[in-house]
């Protein structure tokens, strides 16, 4: 439950993020939160 709102308030701040640095940037920083999760 707790886990599901996470995902969502961070779905919603990184569609924020997309506006304001553009989606290469994003991606850049998604690739890098991914694999540094899963270290």
């Amino acid at each position: 439950m707790i886990a599901l709102v996470y995902e969502m308030a961070f779905e919603s701040f990184f569609q924020v993020i997309k506006v304001e640095f553009g989606n290469e940037f994003v991606q850049t920083v998604f690739t890098g939160l991914t694999l540094d999760s899963q270290i």
